[in-house]
């Protein structure tokens, strides 16, 4: 079977799904003591952010490869 790399920050397109995500991962971990799990949370939220900003402007100074 041949699988292939999925982000889920290549899937947050609008900050209203960013926002989905970061509350439905809170929701997930409120009884988990262990602030890895929303450190992960936040820095996906953030690629997600970088991700869109490209997108909607490629010539972006954040662009590896403009």
């Amino acid at each position: 079977m041949k699988t292939t790399k999925w982000n889920i920050y290549d899937h947050l397109k609008t900050e209203e799904e960013i926002d989905g995500f970061i509350e439905a991962s809170i929701e997930e971990a409120k009884d988990d003591t262990d602030p890895k799990y929303l450190i992960q949370v936040l820095e996906t939220a953030a690629r997600a952010r970088l991700s869109a900003l490209i997108r909607v402007n490629p010539r972006s100074q954040f662009n590896p490869s403009p």
